[in-house]
């Protein structure tokens, strides 16, 4: 789902203008028409929902939010740590989400020395077998999923702002569609974990909160 498709939306009287117009649309290929210059038959729920489907019609649904302090500092090898995560997601929760995407109010250690070097803090989004929990991260991390090759299942969402300031930004991530191989991955029971990471000397990732925000697929009521 393009992430352009939400700027703007802050205002509820826009969402809710939208959600009424798209079951307007519902009501009406449901019903078909009888005008002689205009005939077409009434489509079925199954096919009008796969119409939305294919026509990315998506709406908010919930969000995940954190507000708990994570600090993560390399001495020069790969630094990370598992910031908050969802519950568990359900099978009908996964069948109807259309996108996830990450915001945080997050900086780096406020000076960089080569910026041509790139930026070396970030986060990413991974999953986790079953509930997160008050282990320790060693025992949050090996509950990880990974693939055949051993390899992690996680994706880097956005690296800090790349400046020489120390003050925190909001930055948003990219967003996750349903094409993407972590819905491909995800099962009933699975949680995304949010995971901060630095890397190299005096690298760090400091969040200071952060929202994990997700779409769903317009599903209208129909009579």
């Amino acid at each position: 789902m393009p992430e352009e498709y939400f700027q703007g939306e802050s205002v509820a009287s826009n969402l809710l203008s939208r959600i009424l117009f798209y079951h307007s649309l519902a009501r009406s290929l449901e019903r078909g028409s009888a005008s002689l210059s205009n005939s077409r038959p009434p489509l079925p729920r199954e096919l009008i929902l796969s119409i939305f489907r294919l026509a990315e019609l998506v709406i908010p649904s919930s969000s995940v939010s954190c507000s708990e302090q994570s600090d993560v500092r390399s001495n020069g090898n790969l630094a990370e740590k598992i910031w908050f995560a969802t519950p568990p997601l359900r099978c009908v929760d996964l069948t109807k989400l259309a996108f996830v995407k990450l915001e945080t109010v997050s900086r780096h250690q406020g000076w960089v020395s080569d910026p041509a070097c790139g930026c070396w803090s970030w986060f990413e989004l991974g999953i986790l077998r079953g509930r997160a929990s008050a282990d320790a991260d060693r025992t949050l991390f090996s509950r990880l999923k990974t693939r055949e090759d051993g390899s992690r299942l996680s994706w880097k969402s956005h690296c800090n702002n790349l400046h020489g300031r120390g003050s925190y930004d909001l930055v948003e991530g990219q967003t996750f569609g349903t094409t993407h191989e972590l819905w491909d991955c995800m099962q009933e029971g699975d949680a995304i974990v949010v995971i901060g990471a630095a890397q190299y000397p005096g690298w760090a990732c400091y969040g200071k909160e952060a929202v994990l925000r997700f779409g769903k697929y317009f599903e209208p009521t129909l009579y």
